[in-house]
């Protein structure tokens, strides 16, 4: 096994996506074409793999003899778009969001990220993993660990109209708003469109009435 699978075993791990720059990283001091050569060379001899472009994993060995378990596209996708470890840089939005917490029972064929790391306000990337289409949003706030709740919880407002909700959507939506910090959602609150101002004071309104 070449010195840079033994690396990014050490760094990255088994069976895990492995980014371009994460290896250029770990080699910031050798000339980019010496770093391709390294990373041909451990294709060649099977230590790594390409999952696609720029994207790359250790294999890891399954029940099978003689097969390897495949890379999970999710896993690809959450690395890239969505947080490594505790860094957090995005979520999957839209009627993605609303289906993964119960607002929306409509399963729907386009996956939405919201993500610090597209290029522009829409931008649609490969597909992989079984869907048909994958669009990137930039955040109107910088997402990050300590407010990726509160912005889930605004873009999913303003998807709907709490008051149109059947009673296991609308719990679902108050889960979500019981779980966020009330000065980091409305302080995000601000950047997002009246609309969604609007059904969160009018959120507010309904749960200060007494049952």
């Amino acid at each position: 096994m070449g010195e840079i699978v033994e690396i990014l075993r050490s760094e990255i791990g088994v069976g895990k996506p492995i980014l371009t720059s994460e290896i250029l990283r770990a080699y910031e001091d050798t000339a980019r074409s010496s770093v391709f050569e390294k990373i041909e060379a451990s294709l060649q001899a099977g230590d790594l793999a390409r999952f696609d472009r720029g994207v790359y994993y250790i294999p890891e060995s399954s029940i099978v003899p003689g097969l390897n378990m495949p890379l999970n596209p999710e896993s690809v996708l959450r690395k890239k778009y969505i947080r490594d470890g505790a860094e957090v840089y995005g979520f999957r939005s839209g009627l993605t969001l609303l289906n993964d917490r119960g607002v929306s029972n409509q399963v729907p064929a386009v996956l939405e990220i919201t993500t610090n790391r597209s290029p522009r306000r829409v931008y649609s990337v490969k597909p992989i993993g079984g869907y048909r289409e994958i669009l990137l949003r930039k955040p109107r706030v910088l997402v990050c660990a300590g407010n990726v709740i509160e912005l889930e919880f605004l873009d999913a407002l303003g998807l709907v109209d709490s008051r149109t909700l059947n009673p296991n959507e609308y719990e679902a939506l108050m889960k979500m708003l019981n779980s966020c910090n009330r000065r980091i959602l409305f302080d995000a609150a601000q950047n997002y469109p009246t609309r969604t101002m609007i059904n969160l004071m009018r959120i507010e309104a309904e749960r200060a009435v007494p049952a």
